[in-house]
């Protein structure tokens, strides 16, 4: 199977941002029940030090450390998202200024992919997996962290998208 596909701007900054939203889902997850525990022990802290009892101090500071530790990952990640999201808008001008279109190959043996910048054939065997999530085929390399190629289904179609899943899911294991 081949697929040509035209640059897009506004698909790819949509990809790379369910891309980075997968990456970081587990940390803000973490983070977000960090900031509810903080919450719950400040509160607890308030009843403790409004009773005169002195073991409010010790909960204040491990409510602070849950609040404070909280605080520091959404700033990495507000701060590297941004950051990133920039380099992504940087590439994809010079992608949409230069008329670029990717190409998908889906051999027996091999993935290809083809834009300006890269031509690549990787064989089966490097990729540790695949997942579909929000009608985007994930094709993730198995020796990056959180590398991966990404084709919706609204690029090629409903009907290629499945044959695509199929073809793919022959081949490497489902990571759902």
């Amino acid at each position: 199977m081949t697929f040509e596909i035209p640059f897009d701007k506004k698909r790819s900054f949509a990809k790379f941002n369910l891309q980075l939203k997968l990456l970081f889902k587990k940390n803000i997850g973490r983070s977000v029940r960090s900031v509810l525990a903080a919450g719950a022990i400040l509160l607890l802290v308030f009843f403790s030090i409004r009773g005169k009892d002195s073991s409010g101090y010790f909960f204040l500071s491990v409510g602070l450390f849950y609040l404070f530790n909280a605080i520091f990952y959404f700033r990495f990640y507000f701060k590297t998202s941004r950051k990133l999201k920039k380099l992504h808008l940087e590439l994809a001008n010079k992608r949409e200024a230069s008329g670029d279109s990717t190409i998908w190959r889906f051999e027996q043996d091999h993935f290809g992919y083809k834009d300006m910048y890269y031509d690549l054939r990787i064989k089966w065997e490097a990729f540790k997996g695949y997942k579909v999530e929000e009608k985007n085929l994930f094709l993730l390399l198995g020796e990056a962290v959180d590398q991966s190629y990404i084709i919706g289904e609204v690029e090629i179609g409903p009907q290629a998208f499945a044959e695509l899943d199929a073809f793919v899911g022959r081949r490497l294991e489902y990571q759902g």
